[in-house]
């Protein structure tokens, strides 16, 4: 493995090629095993409003992908779309939501279980999540799977730091990994604090490799993604899942609004953004970005041929080969 002596982003680095005897990159399998599911791509829309609804989520969950719905529903909406997909497996087979830290997320969250609604993932979804409210809702999440849902599959984040990973990861099934890297995000302007997207995961990965329990928490790389090639990049520094933003927003068929004085151009806003209701400790913008032209499935579909090509370049047959890939400085 390559090693650090600066932070980097993933425009930084570049990855070096390996042989391959794969006879065409068409047979490369980019599946992956999440929890007790399997998906077609290590790849997640950004939860947040102008990324994924519960029609698309809807739509992922039955074509094989990845969804973590936001929080920023009203919590009466949430649970109706539950409780309507209470017994629906085959309209919806797996249910992932969010929730914050407040009173509120504990009534919601003591609602689905009073009503044995379905919960297959959730999602602390907060800013910073080495918090100490942030973890008490994780130890109250696990107290939930240890005596009620055992299946229960725990998100935590986001986080940045060995420190923070150590201190959640007795509570959670995976991680959420960055701090300030989105492109709608503002955080480092406004505090001064960020982590650098391929130095962060990649340390983290250092963090759970040193974690000395027979199951360690996974890692979802969340924000910096601006182009294909950096999931692969992603993958390299050791995350399990990637979770993308503006890729999907920019989508004609995504959440996001089309811009009223540009049609061609859709609303992509930060979840601590005026745009999505905040008040105040503004940490997120709006930004008009051009529409790319695709679907999610076709933006999806692309995702998977370039994906392919990666693992071919990896010299491997499937993901796996991603953890044998060197990198070097641009």
């Amino acid at each position: 493995m390559t090693t650090m002596n600066k932070s980097l982003n993933y425009k930084d680095i570049h990855l070096i090629p390996n042989y391959s005897d794969l006879k065409s990159r068409a047979l490369a399998d980019t599946f992956v095993d999440f929890g007790r599911f399997t998906f077609k791509l290590p790849l997640v829309p950004a939860n947040m409003a102008s990324c994924v609804d519960m029609n698309k989520a809807t739509w992922l969950a039955q074509n094989g992908y990845f969804y973590i719905m936001h929080r920023f529903y009203e919590y009466d909406e949430t649970l109706n779309w539950m409780r309507r997909m209470k017994d629906c497996k085959d309209l919806l087979p797996f249910i992932s939501i969010s929730v914050g830290i407040k009173k509120r997320d504990v009534e919601m969250l003591k609602t689905i279980v009073n009503e044995k609604l379905r919960l297959d993932f959730v999602t602390v979804d907060v800013a910073h999540g080495d918090h100490e409210e942030a973890i008490d809702m994780l130890k109250y999440l696990n107290t939930i799977k240890q005596t009620i849902l055992p299946d229960l599959f725990i998100i935590g984040g986001n986080i940045a730091t060995p420190s923070a990973f150590f201190r959640m990861a007795p509570y959670v099934s995976a991680v959420k990994v960055g701090i300030a890297c989105g492109a709608s995000c503002i955080t480092y302007n406004k505090t001064g604090f960020a982590s650098p997207m391929f130095s962060t995961v990649n340390t983290i990965r250092q963090a759970r490799e040193e974690y000395n329990e027979a199951v360690a928490p996974l890692i979802i790389a969340d924000g910096g993604i601006s182009c294909n090639g950096d999931i692969a990049k992603a993958l390299v520094a050791g995350a399990d899942m990637v979770m993308a933003g503006s890729m999907f927003a920019r989508c004609i068929d995504s959440p996001a609004m089309v811009d009223p004085t540009d049609p061609t151009k859709k609303l992509y806003f930060g979840s601590a953004s005026l745009m999505n209701g905040n008040k105040k400790n503004i940490e997120g913008r709006t930004l008009s970005m051009p529409m790319n032209g695709m679907t999610y499935e076709q933006k999806l579909k692309e995702v998977h041929q370039d994906l392919t090509s990666a693992i071919s370049y990896a010299g491997g047959n499937s993901l796996e080969a991603f953890k044998e890939v060197e990198w070097s400085l641009i």
